[in-house]
C-alpha cells in the first residue's frame, strides 16, 4: 500500500517508440490541431455532398430539356428505310 492505496503497475511503451520531436507540444495545441483537422475534413466532405448534389441537379436539367415529344410510329419502319434515312 501507498498512501492508502494499493499501486497498478502497468506496461509502459518503450523509448525508442515516442516521438521525441513532438514532445515539447502541450495537449492544448495538439486538441487545437485535432479540431482543425476535424473541421477541415467535415468542411471537405459538406462540400462534396453540395456538389454531388448540384452535379445531379445539373443532370436531370439535362436529360429533362433532350426529351424528345415526337411519338412513335404505329408500324415499324424497314431497314431499307432506315438506311436511307441515314
Amino acid at each position: 500500500m501507498f498512501f492508502g492505496r494499493f499501486l497498478i503497475v502497468e506496461t509502459c511503451c518503450s523509448p525508442s517508440s515516442i516521438k521525441w520531436k513532438n514532445i515539447q507540444y502541450s495537449e492544448l495545441n495538439r486538441a487545437v490541431r485535432s479540431t482543425l483537422i476535424w473541421i477541415m475534413a467535415t468542411i471537405i466532405v459538406m462540400l462534396a455532398f453540395y456538389g454531388m448534389v448540384r452535379f445531379k441537379d445539373w443532370n436531370d436539367e439535362l436529360k429533362a430539356g433532350a426529351a424528345l415529344d415526337t411519338n412513335c410510329p404505329a408500324e415499324p419502319f424497314s431497314v431499307d428505310i432506315a438506311f436511307e434515312d441515314f
